[in-house]
């Protein structure tokens, strides 16, 4: 079986999408809304590069696994994420997704997923948007999205008060008063 039928196969049972004779994945959406308390981020999926990693995505959304989590680690010039329900970087939803690796770079705007140290697939919940140009995360990291609207709410995020302390060696910048992702809503297109 072709590397395709098989991706199409996994990602029907898993995930609920299916591809096109083209290729291309079908019903999944293609933008949704993050609401924080700052503002919205309106986000462009990339469904036909990353269609596992958008799937498992949307699903979270709808079952409100995102309403009220933290932007738990804010780096300044770098990156803002969330994503984990325990709002340390410690939680996810008990599963990794397969690393699709895109033609996207991680340049502002990006919305990627983090991966797990000694993990081989994308962590199945957090996930970071770009605050600055992070080259050394190309193409070991699922770039899946891309802000569309709303880069000066992420600028109000990215520069909240972080106290910044060291996990293994390495600093962990953690905002005083977290943000938070009041809820994901998905933009269904018309006709569908």
């Amino acid at each position: 079986m072709r590397w395709a039928a098989v991706s199409a196969v996994i990602c029907a049972f898993f995930f609920g999408c299916s591809t096109t004779q083209t290729g291309k994945t079908s019903s999944l959406p293609k933008r949704v809304v993050i609401e924080t308390d700052k503002g919205d981020i309106e986000v462009e999926l990339f469904v036909d590069e990353a269609p596992k990693t958008c799937a498992n995505f949307v699903r979270l959304v709808r079952q409100h696994y995102y309403n009220n989590l933290p932007f738990f680690r804010v780096v300044k010039g770098m990156l803002v994420e969330t994503g984990c329900p325990r709002g340390d970087g410690s939680g996810g939803p008990g599963w990794t997704v397969p690393l699709e690796i895109t033609s996207h770079k991680h340049l502002p705007g990006a919305v990627v997923m983090e991966r797990k140290m000694g993990q081989e697939g994308s962590h199945g919940s957090q996930f970071y948007i770009c605050c600055g140009r992070l080259p050394k995360r190309d193409g070991k990291f699922c770039v899946f999205g891309r802000v569309i609207h709303g880069m000066d709410v992420v600028k109000k995020i990215e520069n909240v008060e972080v106290e910044v302390y060291f996990i293994g060696g390495e600093p962990f910048h953690k905002p005083k008063n977290p943000p938070k992702v009041l809820r994901i809503k998905v933009i269904e297109e018309k006709g569908r």
